[in-house]
């Protein structure tokens, strides 16, 4: 089992900064005259990064938690919730 964390924390890193590019580009993908309008299209691009945020959060909760991992593949659940925090707290200073 000492893939499985790694590709969770590789994984987590990767969709976060998809979210962060399609928060970046989101007003630039509308297009007129289509179902989804700029309103619409801000919502869902603005709660992404949330539910992203809630399901790494989660993984590394339950690596944390669980104790089918050893010492060593618990490190990479302290760095899921460290990339969470850290992902949050960078945007909240800028």
């Amino acid at each position: 089992m000492t893939g499985s964390p790694v590709f969770i924390v590789i994984a987590a890193i990767w969709l976060l900064s998809v979210v962060s590019l399609l928060r970046g580009l989101g007003e630039q993908w509308v297009v007129p005259g289509s179902a989804w309008n700029s309103h619409e299209l801000r919502r869902l691009l603005n709660f992404l990064p949330f539910l992203v945020s809630l399901l790494v959060f989660g993984a590394g909760i339950y690596i944390l938690t669980s104790y089918s991992y050893s010492e060593e593949e618990r490190r990479w659940g302290y760095a899921l919730v460290g990339a969470i925090v850290g992902y949050w707290l960078r945007g909240s200073i800028r």
